[in-house]
């Protein structure tokens, strides 16, 4: 891969060696860029700055990182309040409703090299093009794409399975989880947990898995105005039972089932984290005690940082080597359905409508799609990239081929939503609901609806008063 990169990167010098004289002859007055992000170092676009500054010696380029998603995003709308937002930034890949009228889109002409939506079609994965263009204008870039996977602990695996691996269907998986599964008499109820899921307080990533599961089972969260949530109602859907059904209560019964004492795969509860300070499936994971969780591909690293951090302190720690990754399990398999699905997240770059160098802002963005620029991104931080012609070679990766191997068939899930924060709020109250015997699942999910309609009617009404949650 690296030298594939080195490749990349001469064709590049020489391509903006020639691209620098049409730049040459545009405005050249002192100009800078500001460019607020969610987790990168400055030092993860060292090269791309460097190189963007070498073509526009007049610009000034500032980059600032931010590591907690709500200070980010209230310090951004303060800023906007004032007037003060940074000419560049990011947002979650699902939330183009709520920023749109912020954002200024890609005019075809701006940019020194060039980008249109055809461009855009044949360079990108379907879903990037599908969340990031909106009534033929394009909003955003993103060097990656994130999605939501399988980390298990290879050791159980080798020790108790033919297969080295999780099974690729949840019923399969279900049964897996009944047999290994061990519970005792100690605070925690479990020997070992097989996989963590379906709790809110101690999983980090609940709504997402929830969301996972109604997409796999084709639950529609909007009309085709998306005007109108429609998750909680009867829905028709001839591929999975050929009637008409709640796709939601097939999600719902499937993630409940890992929680409940009473069913053969219960394996999880409250107490397994209480002897941790930080409520999150992650420690469990890495102290022997659960066998599987879902996270996203950033994960990998944090998990390498955590075990050197806790050798000393806890008496048993996995090794890197015992962490392994696949791709979410189906509903059904391929061969029955001819359809798989995986949950993405990320956060794209987009442009302030505020700025004042918006063409500058665009050939920086531009610049960070190309080719040799999405390459050095992915030998930073190993998460999947958003182009067509790298991802192929992603797949070969030892640790990291499961989020390439994915790629074909990413999904947003809800889509274009008003408040992505909010849906997951909406969403994590239910499942503490249900966990507290504070309402039924139906209950439960059509108060989801009710609140979720709550702040598309506020959003389309421009509706400040009216509160939804």
């Amino acid at each position: 891969m690296k030298k594939i990169f080195i490749l990349f990167l001469i064709s590049g010098l020489l391509f903006s060696s020639c691209l620098k004289k049409e730049v040459a002859q545009k405005d050249d007055s002192p100009k800078e860029l500001t460019i607020w992000n969610l987790f990168d170092d400055t030092a993860t676009f060292e090269w791309q700055i460097q190189s963007f500054s070498s073509l526009y010696p007049w610009t000034k380029i500032n980059y600032k990182k931010f590591s907690e998603i709500d200070f980010y995003e209230n310090l951004l709308l303060d800023q906007l309040a004032e007037w003060k937002w940074p000419d560049i930034f990011v947002i979650k890949n699902t939330d183009l409703e709520k920023w749109k009228w912020k954002l200024e889109p890609l005019f075809i002409w701006w940019t020194a090299k060039p980008m249109n939506v055809q461009i855009y079609n044949e360079t990108f994965l379907p879903v990037v093009w599908e969340n990031l263009i909106n009534e033929w204008k394009i909003y955003w870039m993103t060097p990656y794409v994130d999605t939501l996977a399988l980390y298990y602990n290879k050791w159980y695996f080798d020790d108790n399975f033919a297969s080295w691996k999780p099974a690729q269907t949840w019923n399969k998986l279900t049964k897996q989880v009944e047999q290994l599964t061990r519970q005792d008499n100690s605070i925690e109820k479990f020997k070992l947990s097989w996989i963590a899921m379906w709790r809110s307080d101690n999983i980090s990533r609940s709504a997402d898995i929830l969301y996972l599961l109604m997409m796999q089972y084709w639950t529609e969260f909007f009309n085709d105005k998306i005007w109108k949530a429609i998750f909680a109602d009867i829905q028709w859907n001839q591929n999975i039972s050929g009637q008409s059904q709640k796709p939601w209560e097939k999600a719902l019964t499937l993630y409940t089932s890992f929680w409940k004492s009473l069913f053969k795969n219960y394996s999880w509860n409250k107490e397994i984290t209480s002897k941790f300070s930080e409520k999150s499936e992650i420690y469990p994971f890495i102290s022997w005690k659960t066998a599987m969780i879902f996270w996203y591909s950033y994960l990998y690293k944090d998990l390498e940082n955590l075990i050197s951090q806790y050798r000393s302190k806890w008496d048993e720690t996995i090794s890197k080597k015992d962490i392994w990754i696949v791709e979410t399990p189906q509903v059904s398999s391929f061969e029955e359905t001819w359809r798989r699905d995986a949950l993405v997240s990320y956060f794209p770059f987009v442009v302030s409508k505020n700025t004042q160098n918006p063409k500058l802002a665009w050939d920086f963005l531009v610049y960070l799609s190309w080719k040799e620029s999405s390459l050095d991104y992915f030998e930073k931080t190993n998460k999947p990239s958003s182009r067509l012609d790298l991802i192929e070679d992603q797949k070969l990766e030892k640790i990291y081929w499961a989020f390439a191997r994915s790629a074909s068939y990413w999904k947003s899930f809800p889509d274009h939503v008003t408040d992505s924060k909010k849906y997951d709020e909406i969403f994590n109250n239910a499942i503490n609901q249900i966990n507290n015997n504070k309402a039924k699942p139906w209950t439960a999910i059509s108060d989801s609806q009710r609140k979720i309609q709550c702040l598309i009617d506020k959003h389309w009404k421009w509706d400040i008063y009216t509160k939804c949650l």
